[in-house]
């Protein structure tokens, strides 16, 4: 399986930033919703770990919140190794929004 690694820094400190990413994936799910299914999220302090199948894959991993970083694992399915940069470039643009 194919995995990506983003790290994300930040000036927010670790609570500031965890409160905007929460409020983000709520506005993201509220949108996009019906496209995800079997969506699995768990925090455990300020770690966040996730799972879900968009267009029949499944995606899992963890977002780390950090004082001055945010860090994303995840397996990708096979399928998606051709998009890997993309989606690690995505990523990065996302998070670096919610964390100006």
């Amino acid at each position: 399986m194919p995995q990506i690694r983003v790290e994300t820094p930040h000036v927010l400190g670790r609570e500031a930033a965890l409160q905007r990413l929460q409020e983000k994936f709520d506005e993201v799910y509220a949108q996009f919703g019906n496209r995800i299914d079997d969506l699995q999220q768990q925090w455990a302090d300020h770690t966040l770990t996730f799972s879900f199948r968009v267009t029949g894959m499944s995606v899992r991993g963890t977002l780390a919140v950090e004082e001055s970083t945010v860090d994303v694992h995840a397996d990708l399915p096979l399928p998606a190794l051709f998009f890997k940069s993309a989606i690690e470039q995505r990523i990065r643009e996302e998070l670096t929004k919610i964390l100006a």
